[in-house]
């Protein structure tokens, strides 16, 4: 049971406000009780100051039947306060009752100050009964057996009328929200020129009272003067969605009145407006609803206090650009209210709220619906992927195990840097090997292979400084640099060499050579010329 007390006024009341005057107890109780003492409504907990709540037969009476003295200070959660509890099964309670099935008490909280001082609440009418359903007055069987459908109907047909009467008697009134409104800005005759001006709904500017939701059924000026000379204006609601104006409403054209004289729009069937929506009301010309242009008009204004976004503007746009933030048109507005609920004046709910509530619980539900089916899909990916994992470190394995089998199979070199290969090398077509130290190049082709020796080799098919042409594939042997042979070479198809001189030495040694071969077969060309016995 929670208490309040103001520490000005010692006023008692429960945490919704309503004054605590009476107290309803069944003895055998044993209540949690939470006392805060309220200083200019802040929970506070006082040095050296104990509350206590104090329960008599009548209010000169000095004996205690109940009390609840031993409260302890707290500061947690809910605030400041004083906690312990409240016996309802004292001795002094059964002998004030005697038999009575219930007895009248008077209560009070006192609080007791460090030097001594009291200072008492208001009284609390206190009753205590014997319990609930003494056992002389226990119903038969087949009563008992539906007596919580009893209970149910009972108060399900007793509730709204005893729901009325205790609102009632706090002053409390359940009326329907229905109906229509008149919102003004009061009247003026400062003349302004207006295009468009911006503001947000539900602020002060309009008076009158306004519900969170209503619809927009007509708006009113005071007409001045058209700089235009045009007969007809309409008008255009905008409302703000997402950093932009849109369309929410157009009333139709009305025609110009005489000076100083009221023009109305309406709106039918009313453009639906929520306290802080930001809007923008547009006079407009044309002609039709889908052809309109901003016209200006001098209308009736009255003189505002500036704020930010709201004011006279010479077009739509966001974010408003604002030329007069201190004049306001004179408006009279009517709105229509949704359905709802409105207790001792404060509006609790409205038929829109609550189908927008339906709204957001629909839309709840299609993202949990959205989430457990991604869920659902996350999770299967999740499997996939780790089969897909599974199977790629059997994969892996395998490369592995394949990679080792591969570097067991290449030949090792030995400590003197030989390999020894188990088979021979097999050269296919473009490919070659060069032995090492550039000894020699064996070149394969589509059809022979060709070895290239660029030195003479001490081993294979060139051995012991003797060269045999026959075991070469192609029987051709080409030494293109200089070398010396200290053994024989055996050339069985013959040995060409080239007499084209390299150098002027060898050129003059070629011309001797020449002359000493002409010397001695001149004198066999004369003889043969001269002694020859045969006839041709």
């Amino acid at each position: 049971m929670d208490i309040l007390i103001d520490l000005a006024t010692m006023a008692v009341m429960l945490p919704s406000g309503v004054p605590l005057t009476d107290l309803s107890l069944v003895r055998g109780d044993k209540l949690p009780l939470r006392v805060s003492l309220l200083d200019d409504g802040t929970p506070v907990t006082p040095s050296g100051t104990r509350p206590a709540l104090a329960v008599k037969t009548a209010l000169g009476d000095d004996t205690l039947v109940l009390a609840a003295t031993n409260l302890e200070p707290v500061d947690d959660a809910l605030g400041a306060a004083y906690v312990g509890s409240l016996s309802v099964n004292t001795t002094q309670l059964v002998a004030a009752m005697g038999s009575a099935e219930s007895i009248d008490l008077v209560g009070e909280l006192v609080l007791m100050a460090g030097d001594g001082s009291q200072r008492t609440s208001s009284l609390i009418r206190v009753a205590v009964r014997q319990d609930i359903m003494p056992a002389d007055v226990v119903p038969p069987e087949d009563v008992v057996a539906n007596w919580e459908e009893m209970v149910a109907a009972s108060l399900a047909a007793q509730l709204p009328d005893v729901l009325d009467g205790a609102l009632q008697e706090r002053g409390m009134h359940v009326d329907p929200v229905t109906g229509s409104s008149t919102l003004t800005t009061g009247e003026a005759e400062t003349p302004t020129v207006m295009a468009c001006y911006a503001m947000e709904w539900g602020d002060e500017l309009l008076a009158g009272h306004l519900t969170d939701q209503c619809r927009l059924r007509s708006v009113t000026m005071t007409y001045y003067t058209d700089t235009g000379l045009l007969d007809h204006h309409w008008l255009r609601i905008w409302r703000l969605e997402s950093d932009k104006y849109v369309v929410a409403g157009v009333a139709p054209a009305v025609a110009l009145p005489a000076n100083n004289q009221p023009m109305t729009w309406d709106f039918t069937p009313g453009v639906p407006l929520r306290r802080g929506d930001k809007i923008m009301l547009e006079i407009c010309a044309g002609p039709d609803a889908d052809h309109l242009t901003t016209h200006e008009l001098g209308v009736h204004a009255v003189i505002t206090a500036a704020k930010d976004g709201r004011g006279i503007a010479s077009a739509v746009s966001y974010p408003p650009v604002i030329t007069q933030a201190t004049i306001a048109p004179v408006l009279s507005v009517t709105v229509d209210y949704d359905d709802g609920v409105m207790v001792g004046g404060t509006e609790l709910a409205t038929a829109a709220q609550m189908q927008g509530l339906g709204n957001d619980v629909r839309t709840a539900s299609a993202d949990a619906q959205a989430a457990a089916t991604a869920a659902t899909t996350a999770r299967n990916q999740a499997q996939t992927a780790a089969t897909n994992a599974g199977t790629s470190a059997t994969s892996a394995a395998s490369s592995a195990t394949a990679a080792q089998q591969a570097l067991a199979a290449i030949p090792q070199v030995d400590a003197e840097g030989n390999m020894t290969l188990a088979g021979g090398i097999a050269l296919s077509a473009g490919q070659k090997i060069t032995l090492s130290n550039g000894g020699a190049t064996i070149y394969a082709s589509s059809n022979s292979a060709v070895v290239h020796v660029s030195a003479l080799a001490s081993s294979g098919e060139i051995s012991g400084n003797v060269v045999n042409c026959n075991r070469v594939a192609a029987s051709t042997l080409s030494i293109t640099t200089a070398a010396t042979f200290g053994g024989t070479i055996n050339a069985n198809g013959g040995i060409n060499i080239p007499v084209a001189p390299s150098t002027d030495t060898e050129a003059a040694r070629y011309r001797e050579v020449r002359l000493l071969h002409e010397m001695e077969f001149s004198a066999l060309r004369t003889y043969f010329n001269s002694s020859n016995p045969f006839s041709w």
